[in-house]
């Protein structure tokens, strides 16, 4: 604004050239038409750099592996879980096991079948029972006694 009052006025304004900024490493010298062949140096702003690519992956596959590991972790943990429970139920049925062959062994037992004949269906043993041998006459005849 202050330059075209200027230029309304009459007055001439003749503004300096301006530098240049490039991204680059090293300053350039550069010669700029309108100078009057006065070399001019470039300003050349760092270079930002973007964040490496390569750590971005690696930090996604180590987050990744850690994640796998976490997994297999829990895995094994139901796995464990699982085992103990399957080991519980095999004592248990070790155990009905060998309740049922403590029966079987007690049924095939003899004297415990010969108190069941005796107490359950009134047996007697043969070596109990007295004998008597008796000789009969031809006449003779047995009569069943009447209860």
């Amino acid at each position: 604004m202050a330059r075209r009052n200027r230029e309304e006025a009459g007055v001439s304004v003749k503004s300096a050239p301006r530098a240049t900024v490039s991204v680059g490493a090293t300053p350039e010298i550069t010669t700029v038409a309108g100078t009057g062949g006065k070399e001019l140096k470039t300003i050349t702003a760092p270079r930002r750099e973007s964040f490496p690519l390569s750590i971005l992956v690696l930090a996604i596959i180590c987050a990744g592996l850690f994640a796998y590991m976490i997994y297999n972790y829990v895995l094994i943990n139901e796995h464990t879980n699982v085992l103990a429970d399957l080991r519980a139920e095999i004592s248990t049925l070790c155990a009905d096991i060998n309740d049922l062959n403590a029966k079987l062994d007690q049924k095939n037992d003899l004297t415990v079948i010969e108190r069941a004949a005796r107490e359950e269906y009134g047996m007697v043993s043969i070596d109990e029972v007295e004998k008597r041998y008796i000789t009969m006459d031809f006449g003779d005849v047995i009569v069943k006694p009447e209860k």
